[in-house]
């Protein structure tokens, strides 16, 4: 948040909760909307999403059991996104 409203953007949360197999129950996560101009009629669209999975099944089967906290295939886009936003300010 703080990194895109440094570049200018209008910030909006969108908190929810979701249901996360290894853990009993719901978990709270947000998605973050950027926008600059929000009032103007033609607009662009770049989304990505930030991946945190419950397990590493992608790791050497001893640590599947291990919860995976993203990598750079899973932050690579919004990295990306952060970049663009140096750009728009």
């Amino acid at each position: 948040t703080d990194h895109f409203e440094k570049c200018g953007a209008k910030v909006a949360r969108q908190e929810f909760q979701a249901r996360q197999r290894s853990k009993p129950g719901q978990i709270g996560m947000t998605n973050l909307v950027a926008s600059w101009h929000p009032d103007r009629p033609r607009r662009v669209i770049l989304c990505s999403h930030y991946d945190t999975r419950p397990a590493a099944h992608e790791e050497p089967r001893a640590g599947w059991d291990r919860p995976f906290l993203s990598a750079n295939d899973g932050t690579s886009g919004v990295a990306i996104l952060m970049e663009v936003a140096n750009h728009l300010k």
